[in-house]
C-alpha cells in the first residue's frame, strides 16, 4: 500500500510538470535548455571513478573493509545520482513551474523565478548560452551536492547500521560524506562547466 502510495505521489509530480510545461502562458514553441541533458551525460561517464574516490574515502575514515567501503560508495552513487539527480532536477523544475503558472494571474517579484536558472535556461542567442550555460551547471552541481550528502547520509546509516550491525560515530560518518563528496563535486564543477563551454564554441559564429 506504502509503495502504491509512493508512486501516486511521483506521478502526479511528473504529470503536474509535464502539463504546467503544456501551458501556453508558460511553454513556448522554443523552450530554452533543460540543464540535465547538458550535465547528466558527462555525470554518467564520471560515475565509475567517483565511486572509487569516495570508497577509499569511506575506507580510510571510517574503518570499513575495502569490500565495506566500495558497497556503501556504489549502493550510495547510484542512488544519489542515478536517481537523485534526476528527481531534484524535476523538484526545481516543478516549483519553477507553478511560480510560472501563478504568475499569469497573480504578478510575482522576479527573483523567485531564479530558482529555475540551475536547471532551466530561457531561450537566449547562443552567444550569451556560451557563458550561462557553464554558470548554470555549476549552480546545479553545487545544488546537488547537498542533497547527495543528505541521501547518502541516510542510507549509509540504515546500511552500516541496521544491515550491517556496525557501531558508527554519527559526526564521523557525517564528515566523511563530506570529504567524499568534496573530492568528487569539486572537481566535477570544474569539469562539467569547463566541458559544456569548450562544446559551446562550435555554436558561437
Amino acid at each position: 500500500m506504502k509503495n502504491r502510495k509512493n508512486f501516486f505521489i511521483w506521478s502526479l509530480g511528473f504529470l503536474l510538470t509535464l502539463g504546467l510545461a503544456l501551458i501556453p502562458s508558460v511553454a513556448q514553441a522554443n523552450a530554452g535548455v533543460p540543464m540535465i541533458f547538458l550535465v547528466y551525460p558527462p555525470l554518467k561517464i564520471a560515475l565509475v571513478p567517483i565511486i572509487l574516490i569516495e570508497a577509499a574515502v569511506y575506507w580510510k575514515l571510517l574503518n570499513l573493509s575495502k569490500k565495506e567501503a566500495f558497497l556503501c560508495s556504489l549502493c550510495t552513487n547510484l542512488i544519489s545520482t542515478l536517481a537523485g539527480f534526476p528527481l531534484l532536477w524535476l523538484a526545481i523544475v516543478t516549483v519553477g513551474m507553478i511560480f510560472f503558472f501563478i504568475n499569469s494571474f497573480i504578478s510575482l517579484p522576479g527573483i523567485i523565478f531564479f530558482i529555475l536558472f540551475p536547471v532551466w535556461l530561457g531561450p537566449l542567442p547562443n552567444e550569451q548560452l556560451l557563458y550561462l550555460i557553464p554558470l548554470s551547471s555549476f549552480l546545479f552541481i553545487i545544488i546537488a551536492y547537498f542533497v547527495s550528502v543528505f541521501i547518502e547520509k541516510l542510507f549509509m546509516k540504515w546500511l552500516l547500521e541496521e544491515v550491517w550491525q556496525k557501531q558508527i560515530d554519527r559526526s564521523r560518518l557525517h564528515k566523511s560524506l563530506i570529504y567524499a563528496n568534496l573530492a568528487t563535486y569539486i572537481p566535477l564543477a570544474i569539469f562539467i562547466p569547463l566541458f559544456l563551454y569548450v562544446r559551446g564554441l562550435q555554436y558561437v559564429s
